[in-house]
This record gives structure tokens, C-alpha cells and sequence, in this order.
């Protein structure tokens, strides 16, 4: 099992990296550059989303319930009760959002945390989920509760979709070359990418 989520974690990093780049060269939602910036990604598990975006030049750390013992990249926390001060983000992006419990909390804490005309990034996938799921969890196959609970401080500047195929049982045997893995088969992912931008309003309350 720490094999398989080593593996998914080194694949998430090339998949976000390369998602992103792309997205910054094609200024999707006026986004093209992520330089300097700052990033906090949420449910970050091994940290590879928050390595990626380190990798196109920003400031990114990772927040998770579990993020394993001495992760330079992600700190213990709940994305529904956030430990940083209001305004210190300038990007956020999760792809767990399907663990949610209560999706008030998730738009009340982006909205003190993310500045006044950020972006908040939801990657959402298809499929019935697992036995994780939160309550609240949100899916690529049904996210309008999302999008009424991010605003009215959030709006939806655009949505992308995007195929992947995350080699995990590859990816496996090249981390752990002692290990036996026969019939690879990829695992095929539909990933639909929400782009919320915040509103210049600074007081969430308003």
C-alpha cells in the first residue's frame, strides 16, 4: 500500500506540473505565471501537487491529515479549519475533494486565506469514490453544490477537462525495482478542473 501511494504521488506531481504549465502558456482565466507566488494545497497527502507547483517557480506548501513522517512539503492540517493568517495565498488547489465534510467551512477558510482576486483550483474526477468520501464530497459528475457554496465571494472564471493516464504499477516498479508487477494497466482519469476566482472584496462577511 506505501508503494502504491509513493507511486500515485510521484504521478500526481508530472500530472499537475504538466496540467499547469500548459495552463499558464495558454493564460487560462488570465493565469500565466506562477512565479513567486504563493500556493497552498489542500489534502496534499505525500506532497507531489504542492512539488509541482515548486517546480513552476511558486511559493507551495501542503496541508493533510496524514502527510507522513518528516514531509518538507506538507504540514498536518484540516483544509475545513485552516492555521494561516487571512489573505496569505494567492493560489489554491485541491484534487480531494471528494474527502469533504462540509463544504461551508471549505469556502468560508478559502475565502480568508486566498487574496482578493485569486484563484482557487477544485481537480474533481469522475467515478462513485471510495470509502473515504466525505459527506460533502464533490465529484466531476456533480458539482453544482460546489459552485453555490463558493459564492458569492468565489465566481467560476472557466472549467477544463483533460485525460490522464497515471501509470501507477509503472511507476511502482520504478521506485521499487525488487518489486513484481505484471499486467500494467493504467489507471484512466477524467479530470475536470474548476477555476474560482475571488472577488476584490477583502472582508468575507461582506
Amino acid at each position: 500500500m506505501r508503494l502504491k501511494i509513493h507511486a500515485i504521488d510521484v504521478g500526481r506531481q508530472d500530472q499537475v506540473a504538466r496540467q499547469f504549465t500548459k495552463s499558464a502558456i495558454d493564460g487560462i482565466a488570465g493565469v500565466r505565471s506562477f512565479k513567486g507566488e504563493t500556493v497552498l494545497c489542500l489534502g496534499a497527502r505525500l506532497g507531489g501537487e504542492v512539488r509541482a507547483f515548486k517546480s513552476l517557480g511558486a511559493l507551495a506548501i501542503g496541508v493533510d491529515l496524514e502527510p507522513g513522517q518528516d514531509n518538507m512539503d506538507v504540514v498536518v492540517g484540516d483544509f475545513e479549519n485552516l492555521a494561516f493568517p487571512e489573505a496569505t495565498f494567492t493560489f489554491a488547489y485541491s484534487n480531494a475533494l471528494d474527502h469533504l465534510h462540509d463544504l461551508k467551512k471549505l469556502s468560508a477558510e478559502l475565502c480568508r486565506v486566498v487574496k482578493p482576486y485569486g484563484f482557487f483550483f477544485a481537480a474533481l474526477f469522475s467515478g462513485k469514490g471510495d470509502r473515504w468520501n466525505g459527506r460533502q464530497g464533490v465529484s466531476a459528475d456533480s458539482y453544482d453544490q460546489l459552485i453555490k457554496a463558493m459564492s458569492p465571494m468565489f465566481v467560476l472564471a472557466t472549467t477544463t477537462h483533460i485525460k490522464e493516464s497515471l501509470p501507477v504499477r509503472r511507476l511502482a516498479k520504478l521506485i521499487n525495482s525488487g518489486s513484481q508487477h505484471r499486467n500494467f494497466i493504467p489507471w484512466q482519469q477524467d479530470i475536470t478542473t474548476l477555476y474560482f476566482k475571488r472577488i476584490g472584496k477583502p472582508n468575507c462577511d461582506e
